[in-house]
């Protein structure tokens, strides 16, 4: 948000009248979002302890924050939005970025052992770090947040999630394969299936250039859309290239997959 001039002043002077301790610590909970667990801004390294309780009750005196509700973490949201982005603007970008990935390493430590509850958090954060955090490792959260994406049926939000990572322009054949993955699976979803094509078709020549042949799934898709678009002739030997792609252990997909060839051949 663009704050106006004069907003910034008033909120300034409302920030002026807290401590030192508690505006730092408030600008480091301004990176982290609208809401944020306490715990989150002390794994950060942004004080510890009572020290941080005592800068959060005192900025929720002040009227800055106030308790958000939340199941099990101690959580508190800003009062307004315009003042969370008034201590966002007064940081340069330099510093910004590394308070970002202060915040994404923060996820992984304190959330390792659900880091996919936390996905999309942690691909903002490092998308945002730019190029202080490591492309491959900002593309891979990326991927995570699409996948999970996908699985609560957030069409738009994975999409958003691949084209971020490829707009990174990843050099792995798989992240590249996985994106394109994705994006085919969200369009599909939007039920856009002529759209969907091109990126499924290049998912499938990414991952037989790098000789993974497991994604039937895919293929099932691509046999799927074109037999929807009323390609029916394509549909069979997209499921044949499916089933010769598989390994000896995939039966049930291949012959689920044969069978949709099958059955799109009969409508021929």
């Amino acid at each position: 948000l663009e704050v106006p001039e004069g907003v910034k002043l008033v909120i300034g002077r409302r920030l002026e009248r807290v401590s030192e301790a508690a505006r730092h610590a408030l600008t480091a909970a301004a990176l982290v979002g609208s809401r944020f667990a306490v715990d989150l801004v002390e794994a950060g390294g942004e004080g510890k302890g009572d020290s941080l309780l005592d800068a959060f009750e005192e900025m929720q005196r002040a009227g800055l924050i106030k308790p958000a509700p939340a199941e099990r973490d101690t959580q508190y949201g800003f009062s307004h939005e315009l003042i969370r982005h008034t201590l966002i603007g007064a940081l340069s970008i330099p510093r910004r970025q590394r308070w970002h990935l202060k915040v994404a390493d923060a996820i992984e430590r304190l959330y390792a052992s659900r880091l996919d509850d936390h996905a999309a958090d942690l691909a903002y954060h490092l998308f945002q770090a730019g190029a202080v955090a490591e492309t491959g490792r900002t593309v891979t959260a990326l991927l995570r947040a699409g996948e999970q994406a996908l699985k609560a049926a957030a069409f738009d939000e994975a999409r958003a999630h691949v084209d971020r990572a490829l707009s990174l322009e990843p050099q792995g054949v798989l992240h590249r394969a996985d994106s394109h993955r994705i994006r085919c699976q969200a369009i599909r979803g939007k039920a856009r299936w002529t759209d969907a094509m091109p990126d499924g078709e290049a998912a499938l020549r990414l991952y037989d250039e790098a000789g993974d042949g497991g994604h039937l799934a895919l293929y099932y898709d691509l046999a799927e859309i074109t037999a929807w678009t009323g390609h029916y002739a394509a549909a069979p030997d997209t499921a044949k290239r499916g089933v010769l792609a598989a390994g000896p252990n995939a039966v049930p997909d291949q012959a689920r997959l044969a069978g949709l060839g099958a059955q799109c051949a009969y409508i021929l």
